[in-house]
C-alpha cells in the first residue's frame, strides 16, 4: 500500500475514538481468524463491512461490522438462529441480531469468537457448503 493511502476498512473506522478503532480492528481480526477464507465487502456509503462465505451479502454474509459514535456493532445476519445462552445479542428484527462493542476484554473475546464461529457454521450448513 502506498504511503498515506488508506485501506477501505481504515476509511470506515477513521472518525472513531481510538478505543473504538481498536475494538473494530479486533473484531475484524477475529472474523479472519475464525474463517481464513472470508469474503470482505466494505460499503463506505452504508458504513458497513460484511463478511461471508461468498460475495452475496444477504444470502452468504454471516456477520457485519458497523461503526457508531459510541460503539461498534458486530451484526449477525442469521442472529435469531444462533445459540446465545448469555443473552448478549440485541435486536428486534425477525432475523438480524447484533452486539454493541465499545471495548474488548478476553472474556468478551471468547464469547464473541464463539458467536462468529456459530454464524459461519450456520451459513455453511444452510448453503450446503
Amino acid at each position: 500500500m502506498p504511503d498515506g493511502q488508506r485501506q477501505p476498512f481504515d476509511e470506515l473506522i477513521a472518525n472513531l475514538d481510538p478505543d473504538l478503532i481498536a475494538a473494530a480492528r479486533r473484531l475484524r481480526e477475529l472474523v479472519f481468524e475464525v474463517d481464513l477464507h472470508t469474503v470482505e465487502i466494505i460499503r463506505l456509503r452504508s458504513r458497513t463491512a460484511t463478511y461471508g462465505v461468498g460475495a452475496h451479502e444477504t444470502s452468504e454474509g454471516y456477520v457485519y461490522i458497523r461503526p457508531f459514535v459510541r460503539w461498534v456493532s458486530l451484526g449477525f445476519y442469521q442472529g435469531t438462529h444462533l445459540d446465545d445462552p448469555e443473552g448478549l445479542l440485541e435486536g428486534t428484527d425477525p432475523v438480524l441480531r447484533h452486539l454493541k462493542v465499545a471495548t474488548f476484554n478476553s472474556a468478551e473475546e471468547t464469547t464473541t469468537r464463539d458467536l462468529i464461529e456459530a454464524a459461519v457454521a450456520e451459513r455453511r450448513r444452510s448453503l450446503g457448503i
